[in-house]
């Protein structure tokens, strides 16, 4: 079980990485995977609705390490259209750019 002084720097941290995917959203620098263009054709979703999601949405659970110092792998979930929430699972690599992985609805 988590203390308090635990919880406030997990809080801290979403917080954190939150501010950095939508500033990087804004800025323009997601770079995506083509296994992400695959899914989005797959499922209906266009980049513009993806893009949305980063920018405005929230992470769904806890950041997890990714392989390399200062990289976080997250999944941010947004309202889209049609009362549909879609996911955007991503690595944020430092404070310069983020890797989109898959897309996905998350009603599925």
């Amino acid at each position: 079980m988590q203390d308090a002084g635990d919880r406030l720097k997990a809080r801290l941290l979403r917080e954190e990485i939150t501010e950095r995917i939508r500033d990087l959203a804004k800025k323009d620098r997601i770079f995506w995977a083509d296994h992400t263009f695959e899914r989005m054709e797959e499922r209906g979703i266009d980049v513009l609705t993806a893009k949305r999601a980063l920018e405005r949405g929230d992470i769904d659970g806890e950041p997890s390490p990714g392989k390399n110092k200062d990289e976080w792998v997250v999944k941010v979930t947004h309202r889209a259209k049609q009362n549909r929430d879609v996911g955007v699972v991503t690595v944020v690599i430092g404070t310069k750019r983020m890797l989109v992985i898959t897309v996905e609805w998350e009603d599925l």
